[in-house]
């Protein structure tokens, strides 16, 4: 089973953003009542879903029947809404989920007037402990609501619909939500959801975003953040998007500008953008450029550079667009001898060929069309921004009604089609798949995200070099010198890492230090007597080689051997929990593998907070021996062995690789190598038999992994064993050791998808316990991990 695949989105939340009924509690048609814009909505749109009024006081609301009670209600209704007071929003809770309801948004604040704070904190514990022990998904208190498009759906206080499309919008801020329904409308764009998460007692951001990550419907998300609650949980989400999707985000508190100066939240904001970025994700710095963001087509537009071909009818908006070119890092693209032969053909004689190209005050709608697709298949043009301005010559409408998106081999067309009146012409654009901007400046701007959007996905899936050792950390023993009585000489603890220290060399001024952040947990700091920087633990070799370059010179590649032991050194700090600072001054490395510095510690007596992204498992090697085969080690899968991966991948025949991935593939191209070596242990586990080498180096003979579904508590596992090493109990051990893991992270099942004509895989499953159904072409292969479960 291909692992890496995005899989369809877990039941719990579809009821949310698939619902196939709605209930409203609290429907009226009563002008200044909460429930009258959303009932509204609801009735004059809603095709799709099965709709339920509930209000006990009105028998009829806009002519349609009210049920007196939640206990009236079918069983099993999807969504319900709650428009009701926040008094009675309780008890409405207990009579829906009694009647199975699966999702409810709470619309109302959580709170009433001249509520004590006492009576406050008593509501709150008391939804606190519904949503911890009730099966039903909880949106808010104080949500706007839930938009869904597809479905016609508007259960928002929202006035504005986007048309359906395959955008969507998670924030906890309603305010910031009706801004964006109201821009995509008006925009024409198109979303697949808008949500509004309010208080998150139960449904977070991580859980909104793990479903539209693997939503079909979704190919794009932009989130507004206020804050950072469970970071790692957080991060993990959103990197598990990133990797998927374009992910935009606008966080007020990542901008050092909005936070008190010498304030902690001003000197924490640029952690949490280096965290933001470490996980994917595209910042923007205000609600234009958020907006811009979302008009950007991030996953079709090419990526091959940033030379602009500019357009327009005159010279003065393609100037401008030419400045925005030079101050966002763009160049004018230099047209070949056969486009400017082509556009000489096209122009009237009194224009010049040249970028920018004016077409003439007079151009219609053919000659704008034309040129730009000369252009756009001009091989020296990443992009062509064609410019209109309105004039009396030709109509901007049949200007539009021209123009059509590039083919998919030539650079992409945007459109800046300036003027207060040419609202529609930009919507009618976008509805034919060109974005379309009111500036040229605002066009060249949303360019250069996608742009850096490309770049940073680049840099989040870029190869990681290889290990010179093993990052063996004798955790047992530094915490027994740690916890003694006497002090330790930093001599002892780093040799508990296998690094030999020896004295500083000399003063350069460089400093290494170790420390954690109250909110982000470990960090490392590097000084390199100038500037400094932080990275976030865990570190990687390629973060490990960035730490080490910013010490020494930006142009110097460090030796593996370096960047090997800095990465045992910052393991050795994070498995450390006593340590609060480790601090290393004066270092140099030498190829031998010892360290030459001045090193010290300080002790803390409470335990640190987590690393802000999953680290892979710390666990002591354990050594294979078969008859007639070398001796191998297991260990868990690290982002260096990604070439080892595509290599072991190489050495399977089609029908191994249609077997482990149940459709044929070619090659395990880069970024789906990268996707299954650098893990989030927190949502998937993968082991590797390999040689002595160390990562990076040793080849890959067999690789299990499992994928958990948190929210199910439960795991998809694949295996692939190479055929010359099969025949010797490697499957078994390997799932064996697999399913220890996913009980050990507290999933309650294990399954798998196997071909029928697997028969090996088939026969070991069921030596290991598992049962056998039908999924569709497949079988579905189940353990339950109770105690005791895959012992036979």
């Amino acid at each position: 089973m291909d692992t890496s695949a995005d899989s369809a989105p877990s039941t719990e939340l579809g009821r949310l953003f698939r619902p196939a009924s709605v209930a409203l509690i609290g429907a009226s048609d009563q002008p200044d009542s909460l429930g009258m814009p959303i009932t509204r909505h609801l009735l004059d749109q809603a095709a799709q879903v099965d709709v339920h009024l509930v209000n006990p006081r009105r028998p009829m609301v806009f002519g349609r029947h009210c049920l007196d009670s939640v206990a009236d209600l079918p069983l099993g209704v999807d969504l319900a809404v709650l428009l009701t007071p926040w008094p009675v929003t309780l008890d409405l809770l207990e009579a829906l989920d009694a009647r199975a309801v699966g999702c409810a948004v709470i619309i109302a604040l959580c709170g009433r007037p001249n509520l004590s704070l006492r009576a406050f904190d008593a509501d709150r514990r008391r939804l606190q402990r519904f949503t911890a022990t009730h099966a039903m998904r909880i949106v808010g208190p104080a949500s706007q609501g839930i938009i869904l498009p597809r479905l016609a759906l508007n259960l928002s206080l929202c006035p504005a619909t986007p048309e359906a499309g395959n955008v969507a919008f998670v924030s906890s801020s309603g305010a910031i939500a009706s801004v964006i329904a109201d821009w995509a409308e008006n925009r024409g764009l198109g979303m697949s959801a808008l949500i509004s998460l309010g208080d998150r007692s139960d449904v977070d951001l991580p859980d909104a975003l793990d479903y539209l990550a693997a939503d079909a419907h979704t190919r794009a998300v932009l989130i507004y953040l206020e804050d950072f609650e469970q970071p790692r949980r957080l991060l993990g989400a959103l990197r598990n998007l990133a990797l998927r999707k374009p992910t935009v985000m606008l966080a007020p508190a990542v901008d050092t500008q909005g936070q008190a100066p010498g304030s902690e939240a001003a000197g924490r904001a640029p952690l949490f953008r280096l965290a933001l970025q470490r996980a994917g994700v595209l910042l923007v710095d205000s609600l234009d450029e958020f907006c811009a963001a979302a008009n950007v087509d991030l996953p079709t537009w090419p990526h091959a550079g940033s030379r602009f071909a500019l357009v327009g009818n005159g010279t003065g908006l393609p100037h401008l667009a030419a400045n925005a070119v030079h101050r966002v890092g763009g160049q004018l693209a230099p047209l070949s001898r056969s486009t400017q032969a082509q556009l000489r053909e096209l122009l009237p004689a009194d224009l010049s060929v040249a970028n920018p190209l004016d077409v003439g005050r007079e151009a219609d709608g053919q000659r704008y069309a034309a040129a730009a697709r000369i252009l756009a298949a001009d091989d020296t043009v990443d992009v062509v921004l064609l410019n209109h301005h309105p004039t009396s010559f030709a109509a901007s409408a049949q200007i539009v009604a021209s123009l059509a998106p590039s083919p998919p081999e030539d650079a992409p067309l945007l459109a800046a089609f300036a003027g207060a009146g040419q609202d529609r012409s930009r919507y009618n654009l976008a509805r034919r798949g060109i974005a379309a901007f009111e500036t040229p400046e605002a066009a060249v701007h949303a360019y250069a995200l996608n742009r850096r959007h490309h770049l940073q996905r680049s840099e989040l899936l870029r190869a990681r070099p290889p290990l010179a050792r093993h990052l063996r950390i004798d955790v047992a023993r530094a915490h027994r010198l740690l916890r003694s009585a006497a002090p330790i000489e930093p001599i002892a603890l780093l040799a508990c890492a296998d690094i030999t220290l020896h004295p500083a060399e000399a003063r350069n001024g460089r400093t290494l230090l170790w420390h954690s952040d109250a909110v982000l947990g470990p960090l490392l700091r590097a000084d390199n007597g100038t500037l400094a920087r932080h990275w976030l633990l865990p570190l990687d070799s390629l973060s490990a080689t960035e730490a080490l370059r910013w010490l020494d010179h930006p142009a110097l590649e460090p030796p593996p051997r370096h960047y090997s032991e800095l990465l045992a050194l910052s393991e050795l700090y994070q498995r450390c929990q006593a340590l609060d600072t480790l601090s290393v001054r004066d270092p140099h490395w030498s190829d031998d593998g010892w360290l030459a510095a001045e090193v010290s510690y300080n002790l803390r007596s409470t335990a640190r907070l987590p690393t802000a992204f999953s680290p892979c498992p710390a666990e002591p090697d354990e050594w294979i021996e078969a008859e007639g085969l070398p001796q191998l080690l297991l260990r868990p899968i690290r982002a260096e062995d990604e070439v080892a991966l595509q290599q072991s991948f190489g050495r399977l025949t089609p029908e191994e690789v249609r077997l482990r991935f149940l459709y044929p593939l070619s090659q395990l191209g880069h970024d789906m190598a990268a996707r299954l070596t650098q893990l989030d242990y927190d949502r998937e586990v993968a082991l590797v038999l390999t040689d002595a080498a160390p990562p990076g180096m040793a080849p890959i003979h067999a690789v299990a992994r499992a994928s958990f579904d948190l929210p199910t508590a439960t795991a998809e596992f694949a295996i692939i064993v190479q055929r010359e090493f099969a025949g010797h109990g490697l499957g078994r051990f390997l799932m064996e050791r697999i399913i220890e893991h996913c009980r050990r992270a507290g999933m309650r099942e294990v399954y798998g998808l196997v071909l029928p004509e697997n028969r090996a895989m088939l026969t070991l499953a069921e030596r290991l316990g598992f049962t056998r159904s039908r999924a569709e072409e497949l079988l579905r292969v189940s353990l339950p991990l109770t105690a005791g479960a895959g012992a036979h």
